[in-house]
């Protein structure tokens, strides 16, 4: 098999787990951090072509997980470096998503919520490209989970320089990290003109009665330290089905997410309806619905028109 460079990746991610500790989208990104203080902190990434859409720019999945692991790092700067962390709400603006090279997340404490029974806190992020353009800004109310364990990770340093001999890190065929590989697999073999993040980190159309839209099942690609969805995964899918109802080529320029439950059901329907749709703006709405019949997130996106259009 001629294995792709995201095929490598996701099966390098699987050992760095294991080492590092990190949630599985976090390695397989690359993420890793210059600064970690109450003050400020930094993270990098290296956009490749492990975590391009097909439209050449990065995954909106992608581009979601390092904006949640830049604000839940400022998190912990308050709440402690080995704090659980749930999202509750998050909203970014978008100027760019870039197409290659690195990107840096700058984030920090906004404030705290004090009267609150469970620690809790707003951060804030800005993310720039390396040469220091803009790209996006955002902030989140993210609270303690209790109910999750405590963490001892440390940052992945560079994934392909540790892990070049991706065959080493096939995991055994009864492990669950297994499902991963199987995942990678079959995102590798799928020949429908996407990139491999795209069919690794995708949800597909479906339809069952009335409704028709997007479904995605629940794998270990996409979940988070407690089995569940990671939050910014499910920020990019929703993403993914908002802009399959708009016109080609228009950009979100906003959102804002709700996340009400945990992704922890076997598949999810996404839910969409158009707001308002004008000349030069759509807004979208989108429901995360578990087949449990649970909702996950309530979203809200603005499209932008852009200018060649």
């Amino acid at each position: 098999m001629n294995e792709s460079l995201g095929f490598q990746r996701s099966i390098q991610a699987i050992r760095a787990v294991k080492e590092y500790g990190w949630t599985y989208p976090s390695n397989y990104l690359d993420i890793y951090f210059e600064k970690i203080s109450p003050q400020e902190n930094i993270s990098w990434m290296e956009v490749g072509a492990h975590c391009l859409s097909s439209n050449a720019s990065i995954s909106m999945a992608a581009f979601a997980v390092f904006a949640d692991v830049g604000l839940s790092n400022a998190a912990r700067a308050s709440l402690g470096q080995q704090a659980s962390l749930a999202t509750i709400a998050l909203s970014l603006s978008i100027k760019k998503l870039p197409s290659a090279g690195k990107i840096k997340a700058v984030s920090r404490i906004k404030n705290t919520v004090d009267d609150a029974e469970i620690g809790a806190v707003f951060t804030e992020v800005e993310i720039y490209s390396e040469q220091g353009e803009p790209l996006a800004s955002g902030h989140a109310l993210m609270g303690i989970a209790p109910f999750k364990n405590a963490l001892n990770v440390q940052a992945l340093p560079d994934a392909p320089k540790l892990f070049a001999d991706a065959a080493q890190c096939v995991p055994a065929a009864d492990s669950r990290d297994y499902l991963i590989y199987e995942a990678a697999q079959q995102a590798q073999d799928l020949d429908n003109g996407a990139s491999f993040i795209d069919k690794f980190w995708a949800a597909q159309e479906a339809s069952e009665g009335s409704w028709s839209g997007f479904r995605f099942f629940k794998g270990e690609q996409l979940s988070n330290r407690s089995g569940n969805v990671h939050g910014g995964i499910l920020y990019g899918l929703a993403a993914q089905a908002a802009s399959a109802v708009v016109p080609a080529g228009w950009h979100i320029a906003e959102s804002a997410v709700q996340y009400l439950n945990a992704a922890s059901d076997i598949y999810f329907d996404i839910h969409t309806e158009i707001l308002r749709q004008g000349r030069n703006t759509v807004v979208v709405e989108c429901k995360v619905v578990s087949n449990a019949g649970k909702k996950i997130i309530h979203a809200q996106w603005t499209f932008l028109k852009p200018k060649s259009a």
